[in-house]
């Protein structure tokens, strides 16, 4: 399951993010099998902080102009609009820098979300135990020589600017992804029964993550992209 749906997006979020730590990966493949689920826990939560969010980067925005209009300035000029979860598209990441820059209605993409979970949320106990079925699986290829040789050698076909290529992908392993800290993770998420977690603050310092998950069918229902 993992090597199928999951494990091409992963070598892609590593070569996008390549100082991500255990956190950030699980974060990802959770997402990735589970969408956006949780999100009915709390529909005004949810509003009130994507409503936060969109405030503190259309304040940035507003300040920054001239440097978002120069590239090589800006640092998140090659931030994508959408970053696909899984082989078959089903979930998605919508970063909110590109979609307000791009000028999409916030409320499009609040409706989709909410749809997105409504529709997937019977789902949530079958997609908890995929989850924890793909988790198992990564966690048992991650430290495996092939593993970071498949990453490097994709990192090198699709991302060219990446930092992880140029047979750095090792090192890239032994620093970020080290077994000892895999452990200690491990122990955490199995004791709390696999929960929702935050980003590392590494991930949150280096690339300010502003993003929403939702099922990709609810936003090309309603916005002009790409299927």
């Amino acid at each position: 399951m993992f090597e199928n749906i999951y494990k091409r997006n992963l070598f892609s979020h590593i070569c996008l993010y390549p100082f991500l730590k255990f956190e950030d990966i699980y974060k990802f493949l959770y997402q990735a099998v589970c969408g956006n689920n949780h999100l009915l826990k709390s529909k005004e939560d949810f509003i009130k902080s994507l409503d936060i969010e969109v405030k503190m980067i259309e304040e940035y925005l507003n300040l920054n102009q001239e440097i978002y209009k120069q590239k090589e300035k800006n640092e998140f000029a090659d931030e994508p609009l959408l970053e696909f979860l899984r082989e078959d598209k089903k979930y998605v990441r919508v970063n909110l820098r590109p979609y307000l820059q791009s000028g999409y209605d916030i409320d499009i993409l609040k409706e989709a979300c909410v749809r997105s979970a409504e529709k997937n949320i019977e789902n949530s106990e079958k997609d908890l135990k995929e989850f924890i079925e793909v988790w198992n699986q990564f966690s048992e290829k991650v430290f495996n020589q092939s593993f970071y040789e498949e990453a490097e050698q994709y990192c090198k076909e699709y991302f060219s600017f990446s930092p992880t290529i140029k047979d750095k992908t090792k090192e890239f392993f032994k620093i970020n992804l080290s077994k000892e800290s895999f452990e200690e993770f491990n122990l955490f998420i199995v004791r709390k029964n696999y929960p929702i977690i935050h980003h590392s603050q590494e991930y949150l310092n280096l690339y300010k993550p502003y993003y929403r998950v939702l099922e990709h069918k609810e936003l090309i229902s309603k916005l002009e992209l790409d299927s």
